[in-house]
């Protein structure tokens, strides 16, 4: 059984992400719904981001970016875009701290290692 929910997957692998999206004028990153809360429910994960006031994006750029992050990260992704400030981190949803996103791993009898990170306010990340 793998011990990693979609938000850990997510975010040992942050700076590329935020590498991926950034050079697609993508920033603001949020984790969100029920993989921002740290569950892992089935579905892909949703990524939300702010969405440039000036942008030639298509909905066919964002397909390939969800296909992109879902390669990188290793489970199916949905990037969706907001304008700034139409963006709400609801009560529950959470990301890992930026204080200290190394992950603790320790030896676990059954499946080898399991891997762990902090979390904290989603909305404190700071992508």
């Amino acid at each position: 059984m793998d011990a990693l929910t979609p938000l850990d997957r997510i975010v040992l692998r942050a700076n590329e992400v935020k590498g991926l999206l950034a050079g697609h004028g993508l920033h603001n990153a949020r984790v969100v719904g029920w993989a921002g809360a740290g569950k892992d429910l089935g579905g892909p994960a949703e990524i939300q981001v702010d969405l440039p006031e000036v942008t030639d994006l298509t909905s066919g750029d964002m397909a390939r970016l969800d296909r992109e992050l879902t390669a990188l990260v290793g489970i199916e992704i949905v990037t969706w875009a907001v304008l700034p400030g139409e963006a709400e981190v609801l009560p529950g949803e959470k990301t890992a701290t930026s204080r200290d996103t190394r992950p603790r791993c320790r030896r676990d009898a059954g499946s080898g290692v399991v891997c762990r990170v902090g979390t904290i306010d989603q909305s404190k990340l700071g992508w």
